[in-house]
């Protein structure tokens, strides 16, 4: 009889393994250069023009014509005169041509109570897509797995202390929020680790202590003080409804929630936005969201997703982004790099892990379109809140000139 290795374990045993893991991790970082440090990668001009809107033809002429223009020359290749742009230069022509949003930041917060959702990999998606755009994004990690920001390249166990989370503001015991840059020079983070759970027993106590205590409204209060320093502020929530998870739906403007096209979550979902409403209720009856909508999400096609989705748009109307957001081994190949297809060099296999390039072109043809719809959401949203502003000012305008 074949003897089975001992598996009996021990939290010095477990500690070991989770040394291990780290240790892991940060030889993938040095390897694919995934650190806080990398070097991001550079754009062509026709992937400028299909970020910011602006033509493409417009961008070659105005940055060959650089010292008339203002335009950034980027960088030509001698072979063929094409030419890469670096992310500050795609800020700078977006702002030379205005093309900076001018109403106000919005908040986007992403959620799901059900986890494998693929929420942290849209967040990040979204969030650099909109950064790409021009745009200054701030990301705030409410999830103390942390796996957003090891997408950046901390590891939250190491890297970042847990004063360096959201936990002392929370908690009542900081004056602000704590807020780290990246190496996207327009995406600033707000980090996670394993010691943001300490807020959900401080928000709980709190609570016990004064039952009037409205705990939802904290990070709201927080974000207050940061939102005239950005554009857009998206949210990555917990998996299940939580203290965090109930102050980032109070703080947004709008909400998204990735669903998977399975039949286990297909179901799960009226028992979501039952807890949901449930928690909007709490909030008073002045609370509302410029946008709700729903994205499916680890698409890969089968017959089965299909009908799933199907069955979702049928319940939920236009509500449901038009693209679903794609399962394929391009996504999966460029999380192996703590990377996301925005930041894969297909054209420098000495930076990147090169994908097959049908493949990445596919997998950047659905992620694209689907941020697209999200980004168009959000700008909708706002326009019409800066209307609804505008007419509120001229009302009470009105009204003050009768008195």
């Amino acid at each position: 009889m074949t003897l089975l290795p001992n598996f009996a374990a021990t939290a010095e045993s477990i500690h070991e393994l989770r040394n291990n893991a780290n240790s892991l991790i940060e030889t993938i970082k040095t390897t694919f250069n995934t650190g806080i440090e990398r070097e991001l990668r550079t754009f062509s001009s026709s992937e400028v023009a299909e970020f910011t809107g602006i033509p493409h033809p417009t961008i070659k002429k105005k940055s060959k014509d650089s010292a008339t223009t203002g335009y950034p020359p980027g960088i030509v290749n001698p072979s063929n005169g094409y030419r890469q742009f670096s992310l500050d230069d795609i800020i700078q022509i977006v702002e030379i041509e205005g093309r900076l949003p001018k109403n106000g930041c919005f908040i986007l917060t992403i959620t799901n109570f059900k986890g494998g959702s693929a929420k942290s990999t849209v967040t990040i998606h979204c969030a650099q897509r909109e950064a790409l755009k021009g745009k200054r994004v701030l990301v705030v990690d409410l999830d103390p797995q942390g796996s957003l920001t090891s997408l950046f390249g901390y590891t939250p166990d190491t890297d970042i202390s847990d004063a360096e989370t959201a936990r002392d503001w929370l908690s009542g015991t900081s004056d602000a929020l704590p807020v780290k840059p990246t190496y996207w020079s327009n995406i600033d983070l707000i980090p996670s680790n394993l010691g943001l759970y300490a807020a959900e027993f401080a928000l709980s106590n709190r609570v016990d202590d004064d039952e009037d205590y409205e705990f939802f409204e904290i990070l709201e209060l927080g974000l207050s003080e940061l939102k005239d320093q950005y554009d857009v502020i998206i949210i990555d929530t917990p998996p299940a409804l939580s203290y965090l998870t109930t102050n980032a739906l109070y703080a947004a403007d709008g909400v998204l929630v990735p669903l998977q096209a399975g039949m286990l979550d297909f179901s799960s979902v009226a028992q979501f936005l039952s807890l949901l409403a449930s928690t909007a209720e709490t909030f008073g009856e002045e609370q509302s969201w410029a946008m709700f909508r729903f994205v499916v999400t680890r698409f890969s096609g089968t017959d089965n997703e299909v009908l799933a989705g199907e069955w979702i748009h049928k319940m939920f109307g236009n509500r449901v982004l038009t693209n679903p957001f794609p399962e394929t081994t391009a996504i999966r190949g460029a999380s192996t790099e703590l990377a996301t297809l925005y930041e894969v060099d297909q054209r420098n296999p000495d930076k990147s892990r090169r994908l097959d390039p049908r493949t990445y072109k596919r997998a950047r043809k659905g992620v694209d379109a689907v941020m697209a719809e999200i980004s168009d959401s959000i700008e909708a949203a706002q326009a019409k809140r800066a209307k609804d502003t505008q007419a509120l000012m001229v009302k009470r305008s009105e009204s003050a000139a009768h008195v």
